[in-house]
């Protein structure tokens, strides 16, 4: 008989892009080309539901402080916000983009974890796996919820960077990892952009 195509699980994919950008900068010696990470996506599940969730980043002055402009305003880097911008044409995904909150001391925070959660809490009911792009320990107790649910968990990060929380669920088969370090040839970024 003919071949059918294999059905694709229904899935709600959510990247924590400033937890992947830590791994990156800091020993990961190599780029992900989007375009690319969206199309091996495409190719394991059907996005239903596909966010991705970032950060601006404010210019720094050579002694580390924010860069501000006439009226005291942290100056957004350009750089970051071409990244940003250029992800929905690369991938499809939908972008939620903020600015991290600036504390007394100068230092910043980002604070995307609450909004991660909660679209995939409000989005659940779409998709049979969640894709979370992330080594977040504090995404845990979300993805504990999503499994009373019923839900298939698959994370998508650096081993190497994993958290306690997210290992745990791993060593008691309640979720699978995928390294995305084994992942480089499908994924590195080549020549310029």
């Amino acid at each position: 008989g003919e071949q059918r195509p294999k059905q694709l699980p229904k899935t709600g994919l959510y990247m924590d892009a400033p937890n992947l950008a830590i791994a990156l900068y800091k020993d990961v010696k190599w780029e992900i080309d989007y375009q690319k990470f969206a199309e091996l996506m495409r190719s394991r599940y059907e996005l239903v539901d596909a966010k991705y969730y970032d950060c601006s980043t404010y210019v720094q002055n050579k002694d580390g402080t924010i860069k501000r402009d006439k009226y005291r305003r942290p100056i957004v880097s350009k750089f970051h916000e071409r990244i940003i911008a250029s992800i929905p044409e690369k991938t499809g995904f939908k972008v939620i983009n903020k600015n991290p909150k600036v504390r007394k001391d100068g230092t910043t925070k980002n604070n995307l974890d609450m909004d991660l959660a909660v679209d995939a809490m409000t989005d659940y009911p779409n998709w049979d796996v969640c894709v979370l792009i992330s080594s977040d320990g504090d995404f845990a107790s979300l993805l504990l919820r999503l499994l009373s649910f019923g839900k298939t968990v698959h994370v998508y990060t650096f081993k190497d960077y994993i958290s306690q929380e997210l290992h745990e669920l791993e060593q008691r088969k309640l979720i699978k990892v995928f390294d995305l370090q084994h992942l480089r040839p499908k994924l590195e970024h080549k020549g310029t952009n």
